[in-house]
């Protein structure tokens, strides 16, 4: 850890050689020798991963003296540890996300998601079978963008990780992706730069509304209606309940009330939906 701004000529933390143009505050060693990943800063915390297979989370100013969490002996060496958690893989090169007091961890081919005060597990989802995902992105609504694999995702974090939408790409992407300031995501592969738009999704449909009972095989009809946040036009899909497909309809404008038409050849009436 450094003095952002050395110039005031005050040797802070650790003694510097003189004449050093920075300021060494303090620093932690793991037991690992490499770190591959960016710390992740958070008020007045600081979480970064190690190759020896911990997530650590210290003190950005431990300077109080309060010697928090973990006991770091006495006299305390500069840094303050405050907890560690074992992920159980060696190899870590993506770093966390943070969103309302839960970290967002990639290990290997798994997420995982720590209480960022106590350092303590939540859940877990396994994200890819093959390669290790990437640094995420999460947004203040609960969404989160990552790689995995040969997929951009996106996930809701809210439901412990549920995928909302995945983009597969030919081969394995290598980068992270960005969102700008007007909420898009970009994410380069290979020669190609990628802008993915946001989207709100529709609310569910409305209950089908249709008659309780019809002659069989004459045609009987449905209707229900949803909106999109978005304004965007939509697709009803209906499931006659009696084995047959699926039965999409065309685009139509949000809020608009759309009719189905079904026949069933069997006293067999299975609820539509």
């Amino acid at each position: 850890m450094f003095d952002a701004d050395p110039s005031d000529g005050v040797d802070e933390g650790k003694d510097d050689p003189a004449g050093s143009s920075y300021d060494l505050l303090w620093k932690y060693t793991t037991a690992s020798n490499k770190i591959e990943c960016f710390p992740l800063i958070q008020g007045d915390r600081v979480y970064f991963m190690s190759n020896d297979a911990y997530l650590y989370c210290l003190d950005a100013d431990p300077s109080d003296g309060t010697d928090e969490g973990i006991s770091d002996g006495s006299p305390v060496d500069a840094y303050d540890l405050i907890w560690k958690y074992n992920t159980g893989v060696t190899v870590l090169v993506s770093s966390p996300a943070i969103l309302n007091g839960l970290l967002y961890v990639p290990v290997g081919t798994w997420l995982l998601c720590i209480n960022a005060t106590t350092g303590s597990f939540v859940w877990e989802k396994q994200l890819s079978l093959t390669a290790a995902i990437k640094s995420p992105i999460v947004m203040t609504d609960g969404t989160m963008y990552i790689n995995n694999a040969n997929r951009l995702s996106c996930l809701d974090l809210l439901t412990e990780g549920t995928f909302l939408w995945n983009f597969t790409f030919p081969q394995t992407v290598i980068l992270d992706p960005a969102v700008g300031p007007e909420g898009g995501l970009y994410l380069g592969y290979l020669k190609a730069l990628f802008s993915f738009g946001t989207n709100v999704a529709p609310l569910k449909p409305s209950a089908p509304l249709g008659p309780s009972e019809w002659p069989i095989g004459m045609p009987c009809t449905f209707n229900a209606t949803s909106t999109d946040g978005d304004g965007d036009q939509l697709s009803y899909g209906w499931d006659w309940g009696d084995g047959s497909p699926i039965q999409w309809t065309g685009y139509y404008e949000s809020g608009a009330v759309v009719d189905a038409i079904h026949i069933w050849g069997t006293l067999d009436r299975s609820r539509s939906r």
